[in-house]
Formats: structure tokens, sequence, C-alpha cells
């Protein structure tokens, strides 16, 4: 299981981007990992996004995804931040049965396990599209 301490030591040459801000043309397969933390429950049209993680992976490239656990902890702490209404487009399950019908996902941690805030997925392309590309 890839540990969060894992990740904090990599060492990546990355580049950040707006896509809202503006368009950035990506080579299909020619990325080797996708972030997207706290974001993809915000996403209108979430569906062509992650068709396009798809096509912008590299073979053996992963995307790495956190969404709220949306329980009493973290809805308390929303509104004790002054946070009220509706502020997701989407619910994680959702998030989470889009990411699956596209790549082989799996939760790869949590954010304060005894009182979960965040959980954190990996999302990879299927062995079955690997072997048949």
């Amino acid at each position: 299981m890839l540990l969060w301490r894992q990740l904090v030591l990599l060492h990546v040459n990355a580049d950040a981007f707006d896509a809202a801000k503006r368009a950035v043309a990506v080579p299909a397969e020619s990325l080797g990992a996708i972030l997207a933390l706290e974001v993809l429950e915000h996403v209108d049209d979430i569906e062509s996004l992650v068709a396009e993680f798809c096509r912008a992976l590299g073979r053996r490239g992963y995307l790495l995804c956190g969404l709220p656990t949306e329980n009493i902890l973290y809805r308390t702490g929303r509104r004790l931040a002054g946070f009220s209404g509706a502020y997701h487009l989407r619910n994680p399950r959702d998030v989470l049965r889009t990411l699956d019908a596209h790549l082989k996902c799996r939760r790869v941690g949590r954010l304060y396990p005894l009182l979960p805030l965040f959980d954190f997925y990996e999302g990879r392309r299927a062995a079955l599209e690997l072997r048949e590309a």
C-alpha cells in the first residue's frame, strides 16, 4: 500500500496550471502522474475531465485524488470555517463511480484515520487496456 509519507518524499518535475484560465495541450500518454486533490467533487463535466486524464496518462501513469469524507466532523469543520450551503457538485461516491468507469482505483490513504477528513485514491489504467495497446 502506498503511504502518504512516501508521496511526500518523492522528487518530481511538475508543472501546475489552472485549466479554467488557460488551455494546455497535453500529448497523449505523456504524463506520469496527475494530482487532483480536493477538486473533482467541484468539477461540472467530470466525465470529460476523467476521459482527458486517461488520454494524457502514460502507460504506467497514475491519478492520485483526494476526496472529502463528508462525515459529521468534515461538515462541522466547514460550518465553523464559515462555509454554508451546497459546496460540492457531486458527492465522493459519484466521483469514485466515474473514476472506476475509466481507471482501476483503490484507496491508498486517509487523513486522520480515527476521525477521517479526506480519503486518497490511486487510479491506474486497467491491465487489460495496457495489454491491448
